[in-house]
């Protein structure tokens, strides 16, 4: 749009109606179609003016007497400025009077913007105090006559009455006005005294000549007979008579040029008239509405009461016209989109045509309709693409999107491109419906707009920000959205979509929809609507804020849960935690980024907006939402105590896995929860519950501890060291009481007894010293029990016997240091059920030295 119209200068700053006005300034339009508006004085001269240049136009004034702006509309700049003012004045004239302009009899009026004849006004005079009169109130007749009943207030009475008048037009003037005006009045009787002494002073020489000269008729007549006077007289009366003559051919001109131009006037406007019919087709085809209906008010307030025949014929001939001309009006005013100066201009046009009805009011609830109806169009659109591919995951989540401005890639995010697509709607088209509503109802379409018609349009102002809404939330947020309502199906049923895969792209996500959120409810505040007009447009960007936090979190949890195929199981040894992977720091960096993006995305309002962090709805789903995503990775290292699990590796076993993931929750519990704590803290995020979290990584790495010990000693597994006590104790068909060959060492059970021992206290030292010993404690409680149920109930010969007594005395000495009471007790039941012969003790004594001396290395292996 230009800029506004300036009028920087008038000549003259003051006149008569009719006088020509020229009018200086900037922007003044760019042509004579642009002049859509110009008023002097408060009146409308738009009929009268002439566009020369966008710095020039001349036009006439109106019948205005008051002293105020001159105000220029256009259609590229809008309702202009002024820096001066013309002042209407009201001119006296008379008979006899000169005038350089034809000044009309009669005032005019009105009728919706155009001209009208009107009944002459009555004479008026200047105030002889030199004080103006206009604005102030007079004094009625009736407290006039009580306060001076006697002579008149009327300056060109025989019985003025100073006292009369100066009650009745200066009753309420001050007393030093009233001294400013006798001093105004004493210097114009001066003045026009001076004037006469100034005449004599000029002219004394042809005064002497005339006194010389009556003196010498006067000596004539006293000295001649009487007749001479008769011809001084006859003389006398024939100048008379000669001067009445020429008054009076002077008269009869001016009757005869008052009549030529009467019969002027008469003659052009039936010219008007009978061209009326073709220069409205012109103007129609040229799209110049306003002269169309200018021309026809015209030739209506000029020839609506005429008897002429000829005449009633051209005007049947323009009113059928001027019915197309409404029916193309109505046709243009209800085309949307349109411009609203235009569509202003066209409700005004068709008002001063008397179109029936409110039409203004009609053109608003057409309005509403389109932008009903638009916006719905853009949700079918959008939705009818997404439908086809109801079973397909949506195309921008196929293709990975590595960096942020790969997002605006906005036919990959179909939900993104409706919400901006929707904005722009609203954006477009909005704004000029509520501008058009707010000139109804101050006036400036119609002169009196129905009062009763306001409820109805803030309704549907209302009702086109709710349906904004309904569509947004049908899209992005259904949850919000009451299922069961019967017009839910208005609004859209979206099918489900996947969220973006990775955080940042979630968090990409959503700023772009809360940018587009946030346009809208700024141009509405721009707007100065009413607050329940803005205030569900608040709530949704509140309402997707908190989403968007739920959202976020879901995404970390998404990525939380793809570590599990990340685990490589390559360790990393720290003195305070065993053997731990990289795992617990990936988990770490994707919490610390949750955090980071929640509150810069959702926690952090924008200019105006509270923090989530204050309303106690948003502190709740942030408690939950976070609760979530710090269990996950708890799960997912809960995960892998499964022997089906997906992360197998042939570079660890199946307890070297579920150890390693006792020994990554445990670290995640006593070091990155409490780092997470202090980033939380650091942001502001106080809200989160880290507690709980440390609670349940410890449940975690107690229950994955004890599938550790589990897996050890499975009953079910054969592979096991307790079930492969038995295979071997009687290997090669053995048979304890069949034992009768002198024994010389430990039965080869006890050696693999002892190397599988040896072989879990390395696997577990090397992952976690901590727990090593308490896992050989539990193995040898097993392996106790294991040895007490085989050998309880055993029969031995009397060499099974020391053979059995040596190697239950070999473990239970070699063992020593990882005994329990409950495995000391397995082992002394299971000895007290073997019965020794004194003289075999000494066959047990030197087996056990024998083992004792070669086993020494291992003794050191077995050491706490």
């Amino acid at each position: 749009m230009n800029p506004l119209p300036i009028v920087t200068g008038v000549s003259p700053i003051e006149g008569a109606p009719g006088t020509k006005v020229i009018i200086r300034g900037e922007n003044l339009g760019t042509g004579q179609k642009d002049l859509i508006g110009l008023t002097i004085c408060n009146h409308d001269c738009l009929l009268s003016a002439e566009w020369h240049s966008p710095n020039k136009l001349i036009a006439r004034s109106g019948p205005s007497y008051i002293t105020e702006a001159i105000i220029v509309t256009t259609k590229s700049g809008g309702r202009g400025t002024c820096t001066v003012q013309f002042k209407g004045i009201e001119e006296t004239s008379g008979p006899l009077k000169e005038s350089a302009v034809w000044v009309n009899d009669s005032g005019a009026v009105t009728m919706r913007g155009y001209l009208r004849p009107a009944k002459p006004s009555a004479l008026s005079y200047d105030d002889p105090l030199g004080l103006s009169m206009e604005g102030r109130e007079a004094l009625n007749t009736e407290e006039l006559d009580k306060i001076s009943p006697d002579g008149n207030s009327d300056i060109c009475s025989p019985e003025f009455s100073i006292v009369r008048f100066l009650m009745k037009y200066h009753y309420a003037t001050t007393f030093q006005d009233l001294k400013a005006g006798a001093a105004y009045l004493k210097r114009t009787v001066n003045s026009e005294r001076e004037g006469k002494i100034s005449f004599i002073k000029n002219n004394l020489g042809a005064i002497f000549d005339q006194l010389q000269t009556s003196v010498t008729l006067k000596s004539l007549i006293e000295v001649k007979d009487v007749p001479s006077t008769h011809n001084l007289e006859k003389q006398i009366e024939d100048v008379k008579k000669e001067s009445d003559s020429l008054f009076n051919k002077v008269l009869e001109r001016e009757k005869q040029a008052e009549e030529l131009r009467g019969t002027f006037k008469i003659a052009k406007n039936y010219k008007f008239l009978f061209d009326l019919p073709i220069t409205i087709d012109k103007n129609i085809k040229k799209g110049d509405y306003g002269t169309v209906v200018s021309d026809y008010a015209r030739a209506v307030a000029f020839y609506r009461d005429t008897k002429s025949n000829a005449l009633k014929r051209v005007l049947d001939t323009v009113e059928s016209q001027m019915i197309e001309v409404r029916k193309e009006l109505m046709f243009r005013l209800k085309q949307f989109p349109s411009n609203i100066e235009e569509q202003k201009n066209i409700i005004r046009h068709l008002v001063s045509l008397e179109y029936e009805g409110d039409i203004a009011f009609d053109v608003l609830l057409s309005f509403f309709d389109y932008i009903v109806k638009v916006m719905n169009r853009c949700m079918k659109e959008h939705l009818s693409r997404e439908q086809p591919d109801l079973n397909k995951a949506s195309n921008f989540l196929k293709t990975p999107l590595t960096e942020s401005h790969e997002l605006k890639q906005r036919n990959e995010v179909p939900r993104l491109v409706f919400l901006e697509e929707l904005t722009d709607v609203l954006s477009a088209t909005f704004p000029d419906f509520w501008r058009l509503g707010q000139s109804y109802f101050k006036g400036e379409l119609v002169s009196s707009p129905v009062a009763s018609n306001h409820p109805a349009f803030k309704r549907k102002v209302l009702d086109i920000i709710v349906i904004y809404n309904h569509l947004v939330r049908a899209a992005l947020l259904p949850r919000t959205l009451d299922s069961q309502s019967e017009h839910r199906e208005r609004f859209g049923l979206w099918p489900d979509f996947q969220k973006p895969r990775t955080l940042e792209l979630t968090s990409d996500w959503l700023v772009e929809c809360l940018k587009s959120l946030r346009s809208c409810r700024s141009f509405l505040e721009v707007l100065d609507l009413p607050k329940d007009v803005i205030q569900p447009a608040k709530k949704l960007v509140s309402d997707f804020r908190e989403y968007s936090l739920q959202l976020l979190f879901e995404s970390a949890v998404s990525e939380i849960r793809s570590l599990k195929k990340k685990e490589n199981w390559v360790m990393l040894y720290k003195d305070d935690a065993g053997g731990i992977t990289d795992l617990p720091f990936q988990f770490e960096q994707i919490i610390s980024k949750a955090f980071e993006k929640v509150v810069d995305v959702s926690i952090r309002g924008d200019e105006g907006e509270s923090s989530l962090l204050d309303e106690s709805l948003s502190t709740n789903g942030l408690r939950s939402s976070s609760r979530q995503a710090l269990f996950e990775f708890a799960f997912v290292l809960k995960s892998f105590y499964k022997r089906d699990s997906d992360n197998t590796s042939r570079r660890v076993t199946h307890e070297q896995r579920v150890l390693i993931s006792k020994n990554n929750c445990q670290y995640t519990r006593d070091f990155i929860i409490p780092l997470l704590q202090g980033k939380a803290t650091h942001l502001g995020l106080s809200n989160i519950n880290f507690d709980d979290a440390r609670d349940q990584y410890e449940a975690i790495s107690k229950m994955l501890y004890e599938c550790y010990l589990s897996s050890l000693c499975d009953p079910d597994r054969e592979d096991t060291l307790v079930n492969l006590i038995e295979p071997h104790m009687y290997a090669g068909n053995f048979k304890w009481n069949k034992c009768d060959l002198v024994p010389n060492d430990v039965s080869p059970y006890v050696n693999e007894i002892v190397l599988s021992v040896v072989q879990v206290i390395q696997d577990t030292y090397s992952l976690n010293k901590n727990v090593g010993p308490h896992v050989v404690e539990r193995i040898m409680e097993n392996v106790a029990n294991e040895i007490h149920r085989l050998m309880f109930d055993e029969k031995f010969s009397r060499l099974g016997a020391a053979q059995a007594r040596a190697d239950l005395l070999a473990m239970k000495t070699l063992f020593r240091p990882y005994l329990t009471e409950s495995a000391l007790r397995y082992f002394e039941d299971a000895a007290a059920n073997i019965r020794l012969e004194s003289k075999d003790q000494e066959i047990v004594d030197r087996i056990l030295r024998r083992y004792l001396n070669k086993s020494r290395v291992i003794q050191m292996c077995l050491k706490r």
